[in-house]
């Protein structure tokens, strides 16, 4: 498929899918469950007892073996995962969901929905309502994890999972050629898409990553000649980070790269219909980001103005 200008991979399309990750992962965190724990669950529902074994499951959900295996532990030490012994082979194990781990799929698939409606309608009410839940089975088509039918009965949960293997995939994708994380990318392709120098806080308060995070991506990429250091004439403690010619080449060809791996992964493999669906959903969490920081801004203003009264 011809990839549009709306399908490219920017900076805002990572924002609203760290946004949904980040929502989504609070709550199983309240849980003590990680996302590839999750994912381990959700497969072992899927097959619905079918004596897999690890290394299969693994490739199932697309992470390592003793991954899985990790998983599993965990699993079964909260209740939600069982081993039995495979029939004809009583040194081999398999996994198998109990019933208070099908419990717990669909009671977490409400929580994860109803984290998505906060988050992206905190007055209450989701107004595009129907555009978010097409967009939950649209995300959570990327990497063909889950069949149609299974989508349906867990369509945040399965949306969760492919969205966090999608972003985990682009990162090793950036170390293996081009030796950056996916924090240090992020900051080399907003920097290029502003081409002005940002400080520290504006990055992060842009790319919704903590400040720490961006503190050492942009100390890592001026180790490595992509980005320097520049001071401000205005505000002696304030440091900004600017792209060398270097890092603009690096960016470029990370931009690439993004794209391609965007096409081939997760927009190119949309309808017209579906990438028009994910852009009002993009242009919609946006919009709600700058309103909340609006509102916190003339907060902001307002106590400041008080105390000077």
């Amino acid at each position: 498929m011809t990839q549009t200008p709306s399908a490219l991979f920017d900076s805002a399309n990572f924002v609203v899918l760290y946004i949904r990750c980040d929502a989504f992962e609070r709550c199983l965190r309240a849980h003590g469950l990680s996302a590839t724990q999750l994912a381990v669950l959700l497969k072992l529902e899927e097959i619905d007892g079918a004596e897999t074994a690890i290394q299969d499951l693994a490739e199932l959900v697309h992470v390592q073996p003793n991954v899985v295996t990790q998983a599993a532990n965990e699993l079964e030490r909260l209740g939600l995962a069982e081993r039995r012994t495979r029939s004809g082979d009583g040194r081999s194990k398999y996994l198998l969901v109990t019933e208070k781990g099908r419990e717990f799929l669909s009671v977490l698939d409400d929580e994860l929905y109803s984290a998505l409606e906060d988050l992206f309608s905190p007055e209450g009410g989701m107004r595009i309502r129907d555009v978010f839940e097409r967009g939950l089975r649209i995300g959570a088509r990327v990497g063909e994890l889950w069949s149609d039918s299974f989508m349906e009965r867990f369509p945040s949960a399965t949306n969760l999972v492919a969205v966090t293997s999608f972003l985990r995939r682009v990162e090793r994708e950036l170390r293996k050629r081009h030796g950056v994380t996916l924090s240090e990318a992020r900051v080399l392709q907003r920097l290029d898409e502003v081409n002005l120098p940002m400080r520290v806080v504006d990055l992060a308060t842009y790319l919704r990553l903590p400040a720490a995070t961006i503190t050492r991506a942009a100390s890592k990429l001026d180790q490595a000649g992509l980005v320097e250091r520049l001071a401000s004439r205005h505000d002696r403690k304030a440091v900004f980070f600017g792209l060398t010619d270097e890092g603009r080449l690096s960016a470029l060809s990370i931009e690439r790269d993004l794209n391609r791996m965007s096409d081939e992964l997760y927009w190119g493999r949309l309808s017209e219909s579906d990438l028009s669906v994910t852009d009002r959903i993009k242009e919609h969490t946006l919009a709600v980001i700058r309103a909340a920081e609006l509102r916190e801004r003339e907060e902001f203003l307002s106590a400041l103005e008080s105390a000077a009264r």
